[in-house]
């Protein structure tokens, strides 16, 4: 509806204005910032009361405020009109006003004062729904008191904007504005808007080639600001705190937006997202960007970039430097258009604590963080021509990519990689609140990760590398070499080499080398691997491991140990003395579908004797179940009592623990039996202690003791003929047996010479927990005496 109200006459004369000036036709389009008008013949006479209702005009769904400005069209229509009629006022009522993503309800525009320089000017929109608001804003009011206009321009410098919700802090808010009628240029300015702690200010320009908008925000407490737009706004569920120092954005474009550009700066930063897996506390960070769109022809497709040269790959890798693949986009007609964007940006941070599970990172003044980007975006195509991650003195990072977007993202290829950086720095800023303060690490390292459609590769090379743990349990020093994964390729070695390293703090290892191969899931030695331990070595002859990291994952390993003495591994571990050495052969050990299986015989060569494990089988399940038979063969008695404290015994042992059954590393079932040799070749001795130790074991302690008043106690050691103990354990109970069979129960320790003495078992059947007292007795027994 429109609304006149006639003025004084411009000729004088008083008599009735005979049209209504300012009427747009019940038709407008908006194209091009032109509006179809009726001619002033076209217009009816006005009623006496000067008023005049016409029908509302709807505009098309197309229209655009910014691009038609009809209203500011009108203006300046009017201001011709008139000069010829004695329009007073003029009201223009809009049921609705919409176009693509925003509509506009109850829209009234309202102008007074045609017959002056000056006029006022009243906007009031009941409801504006826009596509990034939850709700519509309601009872919106912009007003201007003075307009200022000529042939050439309009001018507003203080508008006054109201909006009813209430969360602008300053209300109303100031605006000017001034537009110029034939090179339809637009000027709009927010000087100060008081907003969240700080202030706003905003500035717009429209001209027929194009549109510019600024806004800038200083001094803006996040919190505040976040939580008077979360009303309207849909945000993320991030904690957000600090202060915007300042934040610059730039807007420019024709028909749409082309051109972006943003500065920032924050101090006292912090945030969380609502899983607790991102944090940031106290950070000062800056930021730029700047994004270009252009529009390609895609008929021909585009072929992405080439790595940049500052990024190639400086390290000592034999992995082919790969560039990026060109994947062209799906063929087009000529007249398709692809909308792209360019896009830099850089962020610094200068101060605070940041968190990404589960790396944390403390940044300095000393040593800022930067992160630089540069990359080109397409609906169906991300192209990152640069990635570089700085941190002087601590790691840089740097890299390149291309990857197809659309309903399934595909990487075609993206590299990583990371100049020579100090480890201990490293460590101490992203690994040590992962890892713990347990280790110290020092020495170099660089590497890179290629990754395209059909291979990756890894190369990382090592440069006097050492860690340490701080409780002395290990340590590994000056490791030097290079590693190489790729997931094809089968020739490229791997190879380390250190000087040395420890375990248990005492437990010295020698300077070493090894030599391997990684591809695909697949590791396996390339040369037998020997390991110098004390005086002898761990030798690896084979290593092949399959589908690492797989269900099927299975591995098979061969060795042996080279001699090693038993004196020299006592006094490092400061037990007793012992003579002799420890060697052995180490038969293929398979591991696959959570089985472990001996394929032959494990013998390792002990207390001069020899220990045999023909079979073996270990599965790891929810619960682990081994199955395993082994066998000893004359062990020096002598030897092994010393060691075990239990009392000293001259001669030889034999005997076999079969059918060994332990669930969760307990036992279900075995059947074992020690006993003397029928070759022995050693004198047969043994002591008071043994013989109080076995009497006890075989619970016949009180039978000895009976003799506790005899002769016998002047006497150190005995003879003895056959020393014989076993069990056969099944359903909690131990089934005892001995040398031989005695009346009234089992012979352990069978004499034989001068002085002798006997010791006899009485019990055939014992429990398993009584057997286990029975032995922690034994080991708390101190002087043990025989009468």
């Amino acid at each position: 509806m429109f609304t006149l109200s006639p003025g004084p006459s411009p000729r004088g004369r008083g008599e009735k204005t005979t049209g209504a000036a300012c009427l747009p036709t019940p038709s407008l389009r908006g194209a091009g910032g032109e509006g179809n008008f009726m001619n002033i013949t076209q217009i009816a006479s006005l009623p006496e009361n000067g008023a005049w209702d016409a029908p509302y005009v709807t505009p098309s769904r197309d229209i655009s405020l910014m691009h038609n400005k009809f209203i500011l069209l009108i203006i300046g229509w009017c201001s011709v009109v008139t000069q010829a009629f004695a329009i007073d006022s003029l009201t223009l009522q809009f049921g609705s006003l919409s176009a693509t993503g925003w509509q506009a309800d109850g829209v009234v525009v309202h102008w007074q004062g045609f017959n002056e320089k000056n006029m006022s000017l009243t906007l009031d929109i009941a409801s504006l729904t826009l596509p990034t608001l939850k709700q519509p804003l309601q009872k919106l009011r912009l007003a201007c008191a003075s307009v200022k206009y000529t042939a050439d321009q309009i001018t507003c410098p203080q508008a006054q904007l109201q909006i009813e919700q209430g969360w602008l802090d300053q209300s109303p808010l100031v605006l000017s504005f001034t537009y110029w009628l034939n090179q339809h240029h637009l000027d709009f300015r927010i000087t100060k808007w008081t907003f969240a702690g700080g202030h706003i200010t905003a500035q717009a320009k429209s001209t027929a080639k194009g549109w510019q908008a600024e806004l800038q925000l200083k001094s803006i407490d996040l919190e505040k600001w976040l939580t008077s737009i979360a009303t309207f706004i849909e945000l993320p569920t991030v904690s957000l705190g600090g202060n915007i120092n300042l934040l610059k954005i730039t807007l420019a474009g024709q028909d749409t937006l082309q051109q972006v550009q943003l500065e920032g700066e924050t101090t006292g930063l912090k945030y969380a997202n609502s899983a607790g897996s991102q944090a940031g506390e106290n950070v000062t960070a800056k930021l730029t960007l700047q994004a270009r769109q252009t529009s390609l022809d895609n008929s021909k497709g585009k072929t992405p970039p080439k790595a940049p040269a500052s990024i190639k790959s400086k390290t000592k890798s034999t992995v082919a430097k790969t560039e990026a693949n060109p994947v062209p986009l799906a063929p087009a007609t000529d007249s398709q258009k692809v909308s792209e964007w360019h896009i830099t940006s850089t962020l610094s941070l200068t101060s605070g604590d940041i968190y990404s599970d589960p790396i944390y990172a403390t940044v300095g003044d000393h040593s800022p963080v930067t992160v630089a980007i540069d990359l080109t975006w397409q609906p169906s195509q991300l192209q990152i021509h640069s990635y570089a991650y700085t941190h002087p003195q601590v790691i840089r990072l740097q890299g390149f990519g291309d990857v197809t977007l659309g309903d399934k993202v595909a990487v075609n290829h993206l590299t990583l990689e990371l100049r020579q950086s100090p480890l201990k720095a490293f460590y101490t800023h992203y690994l040590q609140a992962w890892l713990g303060e347990n280790h110290e690490w020092s020495g170099m390292l660089d590497g890179r990760w290629d990754w395209d459609n059909e291979t990756h590769a890894v190369v990382a090379n090592l440069y006097h590398l050492s860690i340490a743990a701080k409780d002395q349990s290990y340590g590994w020093k000056d490791l030097n070499g290079n590693i190489h994964w790729h997931s094809q390729r089968t020739e490229l070695p791997s190879q380390l080499r250190w000087s040395g390293a420890y375990v248990m703090s005492k437990v010295k290892l020698g300077a070493s080398q090894l030599q391997a191969n990684f591809s695909g899931p697949r590791l396996r030695l390339l040369a037998p691997w020997s390991q110098p331990f004390l005086d002898g070595a761990i030798v690896l002859e084979k290593f092949d491991l399959e589908n690492l990291g797989k269900e099927d994952m299975k591995w098979e390993l061969r060795g042996k140990l080279q001699p090693i003495s038993l004196h020299s591994l006592s006094t490092t571990l400061g037990g007793p003395t012992l003579n002799g050495q420890i060697s052995g052969e180490i038969p293929p050990i398979v591991y696959h579908n959570k089985q472990l299986n001996l394929k032959g015989n494990l013998k390792l060569q002990v207390f001069e004797g020899e220990v045999t494990v023909p079979k073996l089988t270990l599965l790891f399940d929810t619960v682990s179940d081994l199955q395993a038979d082994i066998d000893i063969d004359k062990f020096n008695l002598k030897t092994l009592t010393k060691v075990t404290e239990f009392g000293d015994i001259q001669g030889q042992l034999s005997g076999y623990v079969h059918k060994l059954h332990l669930i969760n590393w307990q036992p279900v079932s075995f059947d074992a039996y020690f006993a003397t040799p029928k070759d022995n070749t050693l004198p047969k001795k043994i002591s008071q202690q043994a013989i109080n130790n076995l009497s006890n074991l075989g619970g016949s302690g009180g039978v000895v003791n009976a003799l506790s008043q005899s002769v016998l106690r002047v006497f150190e050691n005995f003879s003895y003929d056959q020393i014989g103990w076993g069990c056969v354990f099944q359903n909690g109970i131990c089934q005892m047996r001995g040398a031989a069979t005695a009346a009234t129960g089992y012979y352990i320790v069978k004499g034989g010479g001068l002085p002798r003495i006997d010791v006899i078992g009485y019990n055939l059947k014992v429990d398993w927990e009584e057997l286990l007292n029975r032995l922690k007795r034994i080991s708390q027994v101190k002087t043990p005496v025989v009468k």
